[in-house]
């Protein structure tokens, strides 16, 4: 990529274009049929921390691990938080505050959004398209963290269930509504 690491991938499930993550804030979306970027977006002012695409390809978000607004870290703060783009338009949407920088981001089937940062994973609806006043669930993990690098959190398809991957093992939190009622016939891996 010529751009550094890439510690945060994520895919586009309508496009199957490949979002990278940089550590200068960049958000670089690819085809392996080409050999440079499709597009270059700046997302945050440091490095990306999380990123996840909604699952019909027109939302992206991304969590920052530096201070400019939704970030967290640096400049005396502790706070985090995430942003909501536009991939039709590649301009930022929303920006969401939490209390510390997010490590993890999931879109189910549905379009509810999970974020883990610390201990805490929130489940935020109706936050893609518009902004959201406050999230649709709290949940707090205590003596134990959800994990970084986006391994942290994964929505179940065609179930109500949120995959947490904690330091200390695994649990499952039951979310009403994220999953797709019926699984279509033709889909790739219907469930069993």
């Amino acid at each position: 990529t010529k751009l550094g690491a890439c510690d945060v991938l994520a895919q586009n499930p309508s496009t199957a274009v490949v979002h990278c993550g940089h550590g200068n804030g960049t958000v670089t979306l690819w085809s392996p049929a080409l050999s440079t970027p499709l597009v270059k977006m700046l997302c945050h002012r440091g490095p990306v921390g999380a990123a996840c695409v909604d699952p019909s390809g027109r939302y992206m978000c991304t969590a920052g691990v530096a201070a400019d607004g939704t970030g967290g870290g640096g400049g005396g703060g502790s706070g985090g938080g995430f942003k909501v783009w536009d991939l039709r338009m590649y301009r930022e949407l929303h920006a969401y505050r939490t209390a510390r920088p997010v490590t993890n981001l999931a879109v189910s089937q549905r379009g509810l959004l999970a974020v883990g940062f610390g201990s805490h994973v929130q489940v935020w609806r109706n936050a893609l398209a518009a902004k959201a006043k406050s999230p649709y669930l709290r949940h707090e993990l205590p003596g134990s963290s959800v994990c970084a690098n986006g391994r942290g959190l994964a929505w179940r398809p065609y179930e109500d269930s949120l995959g947490l991957g904690k330091a200390d093992g695994f649990a499952a939190l039951a979310v009403p509504g994220p999953g797709a009622a019926h699984y279509a016939a033709l889909a790739a891996h219907p469930p069993a």
